[in-house]
């Protein structure tokens, strides 16, 4: 099973640099630092789908401010801001009705659940998604560790593609075709009500 530090260990061990051998080490915390903001900016820039989690949250015992019944707790695990709120689990109509505040979401509604993209660790990356990040992380300890500063434009340009159009090239983008075609064609749900459809 793949762990962070075995992530951390195979960009190092490419770019000719000395491995860690315990997060605990004191050269560690620097590496560990820019593994979490990549990898999180990765994670929370697009939907992807093995990152997405839904999940009911918790409602408070703490009063919610004015205009509100109930406030819920903003899982641990969560990235950004929700995908989407349901009021139903067995309603596939994201709920609109609730606001983010400083101590969770708050809303009339008695139960939220959450559509969120999640922390996600290296054991749950496919192969593709787990090598366009080991290279991600590559270019930051190209100039943090060898202090290449030509090095980590490749890399970079290698992961993100044309630094006029970041992310819309390279491994990113091919991450992205590839998870969009993994995913089942949405359905489409007409908004003519039986009503509407009456009076035409």
């Amino acid at each position: 099973m793949t762990i962070r530090i075995d992530v951390i260990n195979t960009a190092l061990g490419r770019l000719g640099a000395a491995a860690i051998q315990s997060e605990s080490q004191p050269r560690a915390a620097k590496l560990i630092r820019a593994y979490d903001s990549i990898t999180n900016a990765l994670l929370s820039g697009y939907p992807w789908s093995f990152a997405k989690r839904t999940q009911q949250l918790a409602r408070l015992s703490a009063a919610p401010t004015a205009f509100w019944a109930y406030v819920f707790q903003k899982p641990s695990d969560m990235l950004g801001s929700p995908r989407a709120m349901f009021a139903d689990p067995n309603n596939k109509i994201p709920f609109t009705a609730w606001e983010a505040g400083e101590t969770g979401y708050m809303s009339d509604a008695e139960e939220l659940w959450a559509q969120y993209t999640r922390i996600t660790p290296p054991a749950l990356w496919p192969a593709h998604w787990l090598e366009m990040a080991t290279v991600a992380i590559m270019s930051d300890y190209a100039l943090s560790v060898r202090e290449d500063k030509p090095l980590q434009r490749e890399l970079r340009s290698t992961v993100w593609g044309n630094p006029s159009a970041p992310g819309e090239g390279g491994l990113l983008y091919e991450c992205k075709l590839i998870d969009a075609s993994s995913q089942p064609a949405k359905a489409f749900v007409s908004s003519v009500t039986p009503l509407i459809a009456a009076r035409r």
